[in-house]
């Protein structure tokens, strides 16, 4: 059995044993609790956790949000609670439940509510290997998945964003936040944070990874190690800004979600 059939097994096993960590707030005297959980791992920079800590203290998305919710009058709470087990709580819809870190994703309109987006990302781009010299030839993201031999390392439970998800699902019949085994071999799926599936290119576990360049440039800046072994290739076909938002289970309410986008507007606001 492949390395991905025990990382999908370990995340059905956490949805099933931890899907009661907010059973207080669904039933009983607390069903009328008004906390909005906030369901976010490290990530930076965006949120970022010190050592040992369970709730992020610092991050550039972090200090922004915190500031659109608390303007907003809205009660809530951060959660370190990896996002397969967050969207499993909001297909339920029975407990107030946010991801803050979010793209727009169609597929996913059916079940939660977007707040504007608080948040401009710089471009999504390629990272590989300095050494790597099989990707010089293309200019886009569709050539390189075209090409069995390069694997492509995904973040488990993760999306990507409109385009890349119809692209690897034309190209490789996959479904970008997906945690379903029966995927091509050249799909390498982690549950590591974005320090560790760096690692994972730099060890050859994959040959490149999707990331904002952003969040590139800040993790190179910070460790050496990634600047002098890895490096970025920007592609034609990605070429576009992403927009952060927040994603909610529909039990948030219009009302909540009025409410942030309103401080949204006025905080963070962006053509």
């Amino acid at each position: 059995m492949n390395k991905s059939f025990y990382i999908i097994i370990f995340f059905i096993f956490l949805i099933n044993t931890e899907k009661n960590i907010y059973a207080k707030d669904m039933t009983g005297d607390n069903q009328e609790n008004d906390t909005v959980f906030i369901n976010i791992q490290p990530r930076t920079p965006f949120f970022i956790y010190k050592k040992n800590d369970s709730k992020p203290s610092d991050g550039v998305a972090y200090h922004l949000l915190k500031k659109i919710l608390n303007s907003a009058n809205v009660k809530y709470e951060f959660n370190n609670i990896p996002l397969v087990r967050t969207l499993v709580l909001m297909k339920e819809n029975k407990t107030k439940v946010c991801y803050p870190n979010a793209l727009m994703i169609k597929s996913r309109l059916s079940y939660v509510f977007y707040s504007k987006p608080y948040f401009k990302d710089k471009r999504t781009s390629i990272l590989l290997r300095k050494d790597d010299n099989r990707f010089t030839e293309y200019k886009t993201f569709s050539e390189i998945l075209k090409n069995k031999n390069l694997r492509i390392l995904l973040k488990i439970g993760y999306a990507y964003g409109n385009y890349i998800e119809e692209t690897l699902n034309k190209t490789k019949k996959y479904i970008t936040g997906s945690v379903k085994s029966d995927k091509p071999d050249e799909i390498i799926l982690s549950s590591n944070d974005n320090y560790e599936m760096l690692n994972e290119i730099i060890e050859k576990n994959g040959d490149y990874m999707l990331i904002s360049r952003y969040e590139a440039e800040y993790l190179f800046k910070e460790n050496p190690k990634y600047k002098n072994s890895l490096t970025i290739k920007d592609v034609d076909d990605l070429n576009y800004n992403e927009k952060r938002y927040l994603m909610c289970s529909k039990i948030v309410g219009q009302e909540t979600i009025n409410k942030i986008n309103h401080q949204i507007k006025k905080i963070a606001n962006f053509d």
